[in-house]
């Protein structure tokens, strides 16, 4: 299990989200950009990251000292 200092802890869980937002945003938002049908299970698969993230950070911001 990976040991995080309270401020390394502090970092992951600002930085998670940020990245599960460029996630949603390769995942969904390109869809409309493309010129290919919108995929569902690609929609979703961006959406999933995106809580899943969120959810890791959430987990992280609340960790023990």
């Amino acid at each position: 299990m990976l040991r995080l200092k309270p401020r390394q802890r502090e970092m992951l869980a600002d930085k998670l989200p940020d990245l599960a937002n460029v996630g949603a945003a390769m995942f969904v938002l390109g869809q409309f950009v493309g010129q290919q049908p919108l995929s569902p299970p690609l929609f979703l698969a961006g959406l999933a990251m995106w809580a899943l993230l969120n959810a890791v950070a959430f987990s992280v911001a609340g960790g023990t000292e």
